[in-house]
């Protein structure tokens, strides 16, 4: 329950032993009432939530983070962890993740080519190559359509900044 805006400068929490930052101009002041409180501040006060809403739930991140990645250079070559930000949201989720990967600097989006075939497309935002290894459980990958990646074992190579597109069908 939203008690009120207010003027801040940036919300400062802590995920795995690792202080981070994100900017943001304001803050809902939270009062928990039905939602589970997922991570908090540094103040203690309510930075990730989630409540039930009908047959599913709602997430609320406290901070314009699609906003803070968008616009932080360089923020995919620092060691602080904030993807786990979203695996804390994944989490919540009853879906399944049908593409694994190994590097926290790894992107994917996935696309329904068919009932049985899936576009993935998973990039690098470093300045760094990146080996990656991709677990298509159920799955085998089929064609790829850009890039390095061994069909048989999920093994590629992503160039600095730069990307894989590949299919995979269901076994």
């Amino acid at each position: 329950r939203s008690k009120g805006r207010m003027k801040v400068g940036v919300l400062k929490t802590e995920i795995a032993g690792k202080e981070m930052q994100i900017s943001r101009d304001f803050a809902l002041k939270l009062a928990v009432d039905t939602a589970e409180v997922l991570l908090v501040d540094k103040n203690g006060e309510p930075a990730l939530t989630c409540n039930r809403l009908g047959k599913g739930k709602v997430l609320f991140f406290n901070a314009p983070l699609e906003r803070f990645f968008a616009t932080t250079a360089g923020i995919s070559d620092e060691t602080i962890p904030y993807e786990q930000i979203y695996a804390m949201a994944f989490e919540q989720s009853t879906a399944k993740r049908i593409v694994r990967k190994q590097n926290a600097n790894t992107y994917i989006t996935v696309h329904q080519v068919n009932s049985k075939s899936l576009l993935v497309v998973a990039i690098n935002n470093t300045a760094c190559d990146i080996c990656e290894r991709f677990d298509v459980e159920d799955y085998e990958i089929t064609d790829v359509h850009y890039g390095e990646v061994n069909k048989s074992n999920g093994e590629a190579l992503l160039r600095r900044c730069d990307a894989v597109v590949f299919k995979i069908e269901k076994k």
